[in-house]
């Protein structure tokens, strides 16, 4: 592999126990040379905790992310627990719950504004 960097991104992948197929057959290790290489994500079993930042779950006078992007609501917690729906280069889309997994918050927020842990 030519990238040092893509390299490390995908060892790092490996080590947080995500299943994976390289050309097709299921590996536990990345090769130094590949076709293609499959990540396998089992909805039921993969949950993420969501750690947003303090401006996030209370939002200064003037910050207007939730009115433009999550219908004025913002998360209920600082931490929550569910799944990201979307991500796009700087945004997360999630489906969270709260600890006692009783109240749902659909949002989006920046990815510099939260830590996003499978576990």
């Amino acid at each position: 592999m030519n990238s040092k960097f893509l390299k490390e991104q995908l060892d790092k992948i490996v080590k947080d126990g995500i299943e994976f197929d390289v050309d097709g057959v299921n590996s536990n290790s990345i090769p130094d040379t590949f076709d293609t290489i499959t990540f396998h994500k089992n909805n039921n079993e993969a949950i993420c905790k969501v750690t947003f930042s303090e401006y996030i779950v209370h939002p200064f006078e003037g910050f207007d992310l939730h009115d433009k992007w999550n219908n004025g609501i913002a998360p209920i917690q600082s931490t929550m627990y569910g799944d990201v729906i979307e991500e796009t280069e700087k945004m997360y889309h999630l489906k969270v719950y709260d600890e006692q997994f009783e109240n749902v918050w659909f949002g989006w927020c920046p990815k510099k504004s939260c830590v996003v842990t499978w576990i």
